[in-house]
């Protein structure tokens, strides 16, 4: 998964802390964050 980082300005409601539970309900855990680009982590 990824999501736009805070200083691209793109708004959503995922970010590194919230959003998530959907997945983790599905048995999926973030272990890493790493940068993409400018946009997106």
């Amino acid at each position: 998964m990824h999501i736009p980082k805070k200083s691209s300005g793109t708004k959503t409601d995922l970010d590194r802390d919230h959003g998530w539970e959907l997945l983790s309900k599905k048995g999926y855990e973030g272990v890493a964050l790493i940068s993409l680009d400018e946009t997106w982590s």
